[in-house]
């Protein structure tokens, strides 16, 4: 990966994706040309929504005025996993849902129009309201399985469903202790300050450490989809006080300390929750024709 050097304590941060060895580590150079390196051990990094537990696990559906808020549980309604409603985003005169391939299209396999549910079915019980339509698939950036030097390194983990009854959802994110999404983005930057709504872990709180440049191999695994996905160019985000981001966050927006604004989409995490993987939002909003946050939508 590309590393990044704080202009804090000029330190590259170089992530590490698989366990390692003991000596592997120690055989690692401590600085180049002056500047140090340290090194992490963060564990194996897995695309599997089947991960999120259900309805006897963590799951958030927000309502706000009546409506399905952002940072809800979502799936489609043939799929047994659960993801999370990251924003709403408008191309011309449509709305859409925004969130990850592997949460709406599951990895690259959910048929067009299927209706997509929040929240999920798995995350149907006593507690949470019932599953209800919000959104119909759409369109995805597909993922690509393969040797990079082959085919081409994904940037993005992306998936849109269209609205048809703007009244069931608002862009507000979580709950009373929530946000509106922010109409205004910005580039993610090292030791920038961040926070989340997601299915699983609701309103969380992190910090944006460095940008993973050169492709990187995640195994992703679906029902209909089990290759390894190499993806560049993303951000790594680390937990600030507890928990970021687990299993059923994927698809949540990312925004600065004051959500002002959008940063970014999380699209992975780890199993422990002490860091997630994000697409940096401006290349978000270049997709599917070029797309714009809604701010203000049944708030």
């Amino acid at each position: 990966a590309e590393d990044t050097i704080t202009p804090k304590n000029r330190e590259v941060i170089s992530p590490g994706f698989l366990k390692g060895s003991g000596r592997a580590f120690r055989s690692l150079p401590e600085s180049i040309d002056g500047v140090r390196i340290a090194y992490k051990k963060i564990g194996e990094v897995k695309i599997r929504p089947e991960l999120a537990h259900g309805s006897t696990g963590r799951a958030n559906v927000f309502i706000h005025n009546g409506r399905i808020a952002c940072g809800s549980s979502c799936a489609p309604a043939d799929e047994q996993y659960a993801g999370t409603f990251g924003a709403i985003v408008a191309n011309g005169g449509q709305e859409y849902v925004l969130s990850n391939n592997h949460v709406l299209g599951a990895c690259n396999h959910t048929v067009v129009d299927m209706p997509i549910m929040s929240p999920a079915s798995i995350d149907a019980g006593p507690a949470l309201p019932a599953p209800r339509e919000i959104a119909r698939h759409s369109a995805i950036v597909p993922l690509r399985s393969g040797d990079p030097l082959l085919v081409k390194s994904c940037e993005e983990d992306l998936a849109i469903a269209r609205i048809p009854d703007p009244n069931k959802v608002s862009s507000w994110q979580g709950g009373d202790d929530g946000y509106d999404t922010p109409s205004l983005i910005t580039d993610p930057m090292s030791e920038m300050k961040i926070k989340k709504v997601g299915r699983t872990t609701g309103i969380t709180t992190g910090v944006i450490e460095t940008v993973i440049d050169e492709p990187t191999p995640i195994p992703c695994h679906t029902r209909h989809f089990k290759g390894t996905v190499w993806f560049s160019k993303m951000w790594y985000v680390v937990e600030d006080h507890s928990d970021f981001a687990l299993p059923g966050d994927s698809g949540s927006l990312v925004v600065n300390e004051e959500a002002t604004h959008a940063v970014g989409v999380i699209f992975s995490s780890n199993r422990t929750g002490d860091y997630g993987l994000m697409i940096p939002i401006r290349h978000v909003l270049a997709q599917f024709g070029g797309l714009t946050l809604v701010s203000g939508h049944g708030v």
